[in-house]
């Protein structure tokens, strides 16, 4: 879901960046692996596609809910700094 989110926002003129925040949660099989691996890879081709950063809080995956709780915050100011980031030296690029 967070994919498909994501374009429609980056398409969008009015959008200079995303941040996409998330948790896989530890399961019993590697589907949260592969789950992370996808996402992540969209996201990328995503920036690079609309030319606009893409910013990934994503914990995980195989994160327990109380290493998400611990690290929520750190992963969300983390995202948030380094599409900031990005902006700048897009900005001074251009």
């Amino acid at each position: 879901e967070m994919p498909l989110v994501a374009d429609q926002l980056l398409k969008q003129k009015k959008i200079d960046a995303v941040v996409v925040l998330g948790y896989i949660e530890q399961g019993e099989t590697l589907h949260g692996e592969v789950m992370g691996h996808v996402v992540h890879a969209a996201l990328v081709e995503m920036q690079l596609k609309h030319k606009k950063p893409v910013g990934i809080g994503i914990i995980g995956p195989g994160a327990t809910r109380a290493q998400a709780e611990a690290r929520k915050v750190g992963a969300a100011q983390g995202a948030v700094r380094a599409v900031l980031q990005s902006l700048s030296v897009l900005r001074e690029l251009a």
